[in-house]
């Protein structure tokens, strides 16, 4: 009889026992919760690993920006000596002009004649230049035209009557027409020069 009572005794305790021991154990958390924890983790780390790629990025390109800048302010001036019009050798100017003058004056010669434009262009021209030379005081030479270009002769007593009197012989003829007025070389500003006026006139004009 006492030992049916201590058998059912021991199990009764080792019940309890058990209960307390299974009340004491943390709580498993389930499967799916762990695993988007730690997905939020990773993506956290992600982030974070973004972030500081992007500020590399811009610390470099503002160090490249400055680095550009400094290149651009130690840059010597982009234009060639002859584009500055103080470092300019005028007798090399004069000659490249007067070169330019006499391949204009050339291709004239050799252009083909348009009787039916150069006639009254030359009429209309030795008319203005007679009247423009009594007052200016310089003789009248030859009178050409071609097909759309002339080319006049004009002799002054001196260089120095030329060059005072160049803007008015230039501008004679039709404001529509282009017009080259260049003076050759002389031995002495007293000495009489002989200048060409070349005209360059639109067909139809």
């Amino acid at each position: 009889m006492l030992k049916p009572a201590l058998t059912i005794l021991l199990a009764f305790v080792a019940g309890i026992v058990g209960a307390i021991i299974v009340a004491r154990r943390p709580p498993t958390a389930p499967a799916r919760l762990t695993a988007t924890l730690d997905a939020d983790a990773e993506g956290l780390a992600n982030r974070a690993q973004l972030a500081s790629v992007a500020a590399a990025g811009a610390r470099r390109a503002a160090e490249l920006e400055a680095e550009v800048s400094k290149l651009k302010a130690r840059e010597p001036d982009a234009k060639p000596p002859s584009a500055n019009p103080a470092n300019r050798d005028p007798q090399q100017e004069r000659q490249r002009e007067l070169a330019r003058h006499s391949e204009l004056i050339d291709a004239h010669h050799q252009a083909a004649r348009d009787a039916s434009w150069a006639g009254p262009e030359e009429t209309k021209l030795r008319d203005g230049y007679h009247e423009l030379a009594a007052k200016l005081g310089f003789e009248l030479g030859s009178v050409d035209c071609r097909t759309s270009t002339c080319v006049v002769d004009v002799r002054f007593p001196s260089t120095q009557a030329a060059l005072k009197s160049l803007g008015d012989v230039g501008g004679l003829q039709d404001p529509k027409c282009g017009t080259r007025v260049t003076l050759p070389e002389t031995p002495t500003p007293d000495e009489a020069v002989t200048a060409q006026v070349y005209i360059d006139c639109p067909r139809g004009s």
